[in-house]
């Protein structure tokens, strides 16, 4: 298992690069950052020690998780919909997996606020459309509520790249999520993800026809 880890972030990554390594190359030369919505294992747990980070949530049992491994040097048990942070409080203003937890209305209103307390970047990891979601961990936050789409973060000055394959192969009920006990159920789902991870290689370039999006808004450029 070792070597397959050591593989995984060797040489796997280089060719089909996760949200983990995007993430960090869009870290370059900023120190402080802020992750709304960082839940209990946000993506930058492998490279959040670099710098002075801040982690907020609406839900209690998640910033207590995430505390206990680290992630972060400050938490703020915090409604995203009512942020006290002042202007350019932070290099980079992260939102991971979280405007699809809320209305369009409240995404949008999220989105203008991050940029007003980012002073280099505001970073989105979104899924690309609505994709339905349940509930999970007893949090109904966990619910989504409505979808974004490449043209829309366009519009509103972000660059974007597709992550983790094409859409078709992706999401609940896709071959990539597969899982099973029996071992020929359990190696499909695996040899499934190797063949979306191959994928990355179209969707980074045409977002449109990925699962989910990257999308980095350089607001110190102004």
């Amino acid at each position: 298992m070792r070597i397959l880890k050591s593989f995984y972030w060797k040489f796997y990554v280089k060719l089909f690069p996760n949200i983990v390594v995007l993430l960090r190359r869009e870290f370059e030369g900023c120190k402080s950052f802020l992750d709304l919505g960082c839940g209990k294992e946000s993506p930058v747990k492998y490279f959040s020690n670099e710098f002075s980070s801040v982690g907020v949530d609406v839900y209690e049992p998640y910033i207590t998780e995430s505390r206990s491994k680290g992630i972060h040097n400050k938490y703020f048990l915090m409604d995203v919909r009512k942020l006290k942070f002042k202007p350019k409080s932070f290099d980079i203003v992260l939102a991971l997996d979280l405007i699809e937890h809320l209305t369009k209305k409240e995404g949008e209103r999220l989105l203008r606020e991050m940029e007003r307390i980012a002073k280099k970047k505001v970073i989105v990891f979104t899924p690309n459309g609505l994709f339905c979601d349940e509930m999970r961990d007893e949090n109904v936050h966990q619910i989504h509520k409505c979808g974004w789409t490449v043209s829309e973060m366009r519009e509103r000055g972000y660059r974007v790249v597709g992550i983790n394959g094409i859409k078709l192969l992706r999401g609940r009920g896709k071959l990539a999520h597969l899982q099973g006990k029996d071992g020929i159920s359990h190696y499909a789902h695996y040899l499934w993800w190797i063949i979306s991870d191959i994928t990355q290689v179209f969707a980074y370039h045409f977002p449109e026809h990925a699962f989910q999006m990257l999308c980095v808004k350089d607001v110190g450029k102004k």
